[in-house]
């Protein structure tokens, strides 16, 4: 066997084994998960806003497309009245279409609400696993000490809103609503790949090995 040939049959195997390594997906870092508000949260209202006091709580449903572990929220914010607060932003499941009460992870807010609208982190500490095509809350509940903040629409044309005024006890929706703005990001689980994807690359491993060992035997 010539030169040659035997470095085209090398470079066909190299071939259909990148080909099915390619066909495995990788594994993902930190992405955003979730957003109404575009991947770094630049559509939002600089005018138009809910408010959360003392006892006026807001909620808004979500569902990830993909299984995720959750690294934190971001929303949209600004200090109303009373001064610097620190807001209660928890994920809670769903109970027929309103929060449920079960805290699946309260967040930490990270430095404090600014003057005029701006872009505030809630970091996840436990790293809760929130699964695909599955119905959860963002609920943000009053600061404390009392006091009054802003959470600002979104622009995208998402609606749906839910307020509660005895601090999350019962919930009022209001489907009309322009949601705030807000996203998650998380590290999504790995795809499990298809058989076929393994089969490819089970072949492709098999093959090239074989005919490392045919050229050497040559």
């Amino acid at each position: 066997m010539n030169t040659a040939f035997r470095k085209g049959i090398c470079l066909c195997g190299l071939a259909v084994f990148v080909a099915a390594i390619s066909a495995v997906p990788a594994m993902a870092g930190t992405v955003t998960v979730y957003t109404n508000c575009g991947a770094t949260c630049p559509d939002w209202s600089n005018s138009n806003f809910n408010s959360v006091g003392t006892t006026n709580w807001l909620a808004e449903s979500f569902s990830l497309n993909q299984t995720s572990t959750l690294a934190d929220a971001v929303l949209v914010l600004s200090q109303s009245i009373g001064g610097p607060a620190n807001l209660t932003v928890d994920i809670e499941t769903d109970n027929g279409g309103t929060p449920s009460g079960n805290i699946l992870d309260a967040l930490t807010e990270v430095g404090s609400l600014p003057l005029s609208a701006g872009l505030v982190t809630f970091d996840c500490s436990s790293g809760c696993t929130l699964n695909a095509s599955t119905t959860y809350w963002l609920v943000v509940d009053p600061p404390l000490p009392p006091s009054s903040d802003d959470w600002y629409d979104t622009t995208d044309g998402s609606t749906g809103l839910d307020t509660s005024t005895n601090s999350g006890l019962s919930w009022n929706s209001s489907p009309s609503t322009t949601q705030s703005a807000f996203k998650l990001d998380g590290t999504p689980s790995p795809v499990v790949p298809e058989p076929a994807s393994m089969l490819l690359l089970g072949t492709a491993l098999a093959g090239f090995a074989g005919l490392k060992r045919k050229l050497r035997s040559k």
